[in-house]
């Protein structure tokens, strides 16, 4: 009830500001609620207890996003949020395209990333056609830790593919670049509405032969992506525990991550 009142008050006194002249903008005095509604919900304000914490957080973010819903305000995921939204997906709507101009715009994220000394060995293949996904599908393997799991059926595979190659004639060695490559990409394309997989279990030499590559160009990773069939849910991975991958009962993905405080190994103030 105390939250309740309190948020009510706060929102008429916002009303009551739109209703009147301003010279601010009616977006800027939303952004001044939402504001508002952060300092609101700060824990530092409030003599409660950790529960009602996290209760008096969620209502207040969940207000937060409404008003930037009904008043169009671009909702711009925090760095985390994109990070923890970024998942492994195997599993597609694979009706829904992906075009190659949103591969192209993904490609160039990875082209802008750092790169190792500054080489930039990396090259591309992109596909958003479904007789070649076709083709490049046949060339991969799904889900180790998943023995009894085939890969996607049709219908759930993915819409477009990335395919990660090294030049050869300018270093035999990517260092972490196709790591920070693949990050840029798999961001961009949640930020985008899609997800995907990144997969190193390759045919590479039937894969070359598809795409006709000549020597000097090697494969590293193909990014299989589009929108998402699937959930993904991360579990707490205690000490000693098992950090396998697995389905449940509903057909999620269940990822065990390990604690914080265990890959922290030393902390200097």
């Amino acid at each position: 009830m105390q939250v309740r009142v309190l948020f009510w008050a706060h929102f008429e006194t916002f009303a009551k500001q739109k209703n009147c002249h301003s010279e601010r903008s009616e977006e800027s005095q939303i952004r001044s609620f939402i504001l508002v509604i952060d300092r609101f919900a700060n824990a530092k304000l409030l003599r409660t207890s950790y529960t009602r914490k996290k209760s008096i957080n969620k209502f207040a973010n969940l207000i937060s996003f409404a008003i930037q819903k009904i008043y169009l305000i671009p909702y711009t995921m925090t760095i985390k949020e994109l990070i923890l939204k970024t998942r492994c997906y195997r599993r597609f709507y694979e009706d829904v395209t992906i075009t190659s101009q949103t591969l192209t715009e993904l490609v160039d994220l990875a082209r802008l990333t750092s790169s190792a000394k500054n080489m930039q060995p990396l090259r591309y293949v992109i596909s958003a056609n479904r007789e070649m996904n076709t083709k490049i599908f046949k060339t991969l393997a799904w889900a180790g830790y998943l023995p009894d799991w085939d890969g996607p059926a049709e219908g759930e595979r993915p819409a477009g593919y990335i395919i990660v190659l090294r030049d050869n004639t300018i270093t035999e060695n990517n260092y972490c670049d196709h790591g920070l490559a693949t990050q840029s990409i798999m961001l961009g394309a949640t930020e985008k509405g899609f997800g995907g997989c990144v997969i190193a279990a390759i045919n590479k030499q039937e894969l070359s032969r598809l795409l006709n590559l000549p020597q000097n160009l090697e494969i590293l990773l193909v990014l299989a992506l589009g929108k998402p069939k699937e959930t993904v849910i991360l579990d707490v991975l205690e000490e000693n525990g098992d950090h396998k991958y697995w389905r449940d009962k509903d057909n999620n993905q269940r990822v065990p991550k390990r604690k914080l405080e265990n890959i922290i190994l030393q902390s200097f103030d």
